[in-house]
């Protein structure tokens, strides 16, 4: 893998688990320090990112990590609606105490993040830990 690929990678994934939250500046040079590296790869990856739509970049201000608008927010969450639901319906049959509990636990807490309007990036981890738990759930009963 290039060194280019690996610093995208590495950014992406950033961005993707919150390390890296919406709007926030990034610096090439902060960037190419604390990834021992020089700017041209960091340039290169911001690049990258910035057609796959992660990073935005504005002429004379730099790079920031991208923020999601509402309504693609809102179809995310849509998307993910209907899936838990495919996948709830698939495991209801299934599904032992313990786990069921757990995913009440996961849930009661997404309710309590969204209803104190908790940080969008806090929500979404917390929706991604729900769905991940039910898909595992759906893969370890097939």
């Amino acid at each position: 893998m290039s060194l280019q690929k690996d610093i995208c990678n590495k950014l992406k994934k950033a961005i993707i688990y919150g390390k890296l939250s919406p709007g926030e500046k990034l610096s090439g040079f902060e960037l190419a320090k604390k990834m021992d590296v020089s700017r041209t790869p960091i340039r290169e990856a911001l690049r990258r990112l910035q057609m796959e739509g992660y990073t935005t970049v504005s002429p004379n201000k730099g790079a920031y990590v991208s923020r999601l608008p509402p309504e693609e927010i809102e179809d995310i969450y849509n998307v993910i609606s209907l899936l838990e639901g495919y996948v709830v319906e698939l495991s209801a049959i299934k599904i032992n105490n313990t786990e069921l509990n757990r995913l009440i636990k996961l849930k009661k807490l997404l309710f309590f993040c969204t209803s104190k309007k908790k940080d969008i990036v806090i929500i979404l981890r917390k929706i991604l830990n729900f769905s991940t738990s039910l898909l595992s759930f759906v893969v370890m009963i097939s």
